[in-house]
């Protein structure tokens, strides 16, 4: 049982340890963006072919679990498992004509026709 506690304590100091650390690189990005020009960068997509693409949307899908092994009641461990990622790209090409494109990263493939 003392090994459970001591288990438990570590876990949440690990997720105090994450919290403060995505704390703290989600305030240092924090940073106003200036009209002035300075250090702006060259788009990778042409400013005239943006307007292609403003009605496409991606979207990234994931899935993160902490999972706890037993046997017979027995404690065999813990561990992150990283259970699913998910990308998808949908939109409208014409105002009749729609997509959809979502492939799963983490299942093995099975063709469908």
């Amino acid at each position: 049982m003392n090994n459970f506690k001591s288990l438990i304590m570590k876990a949440k100091g690990l997720w105090l340890l994450l919290l403060f650390i995505g704390l703290a690189f989600g305030l240092s990005a924090q940073q106003r963006q200036s009209d002035d020009g300075a250090g702006k960068y060259r788009s990778i997509i042409p400013e005239d072919k943006q307007e292609l693409l403003k009605n496409i949307d991606m979207y990234a899908n994931t899935q993160l679990a902490f999972r706890n092994d037993f046997t017979d009641g027995e404690y065999l461990g813990s561990k992150f498992k990283f259970e699913q990622f998910r990308m998808e790209i949908k939109g409208y090409l014409h105002k009749n004509i729609y997509f959809r494109f979502r492939h799963r990263f983490t299942s093995t493939f099975e063709p469908q026709s």
